[in-house]
């Protein structure tokens, strides 16, 4: 195998392993746009992007400082 072969080779090997581990961390880090959550209006609180997205959310049922929010899963959750 001549060298410059062997170069253009091991490059391509290369790119396509890079490509692959991108292509996996996109999958793995990507969110769906909408999550399935619970709405009661007073404990679940519907979808969320952060969890000062969801304490904003818990702040205004239940007053600042009353509650805790969590954002799990794109998930609000408030808790006591």
């Amino acid at each position: 195998m001549s060298k410059w072969l062997r170069v253009v080779s091991v490059s391509l090997f290369g790119l396509l392993v890079a490509a692959v581990l991108a292509v996996g961390a996109h999958t793995a880090l990507a969110q769906p746009a909408t999550a399935d959550c619970q709405d009661d209006g007073w404990i679940w609180l519907g979808s969320c992007v952060s969890t000062a997205h969801c304490q904003e959310k818990c702040d205004n049922v239940h007053g600042i400082g009353n509650s805790v929010g969590s954002c799990t899963g794109g998930c609000c959750r408030c808790y006591f």
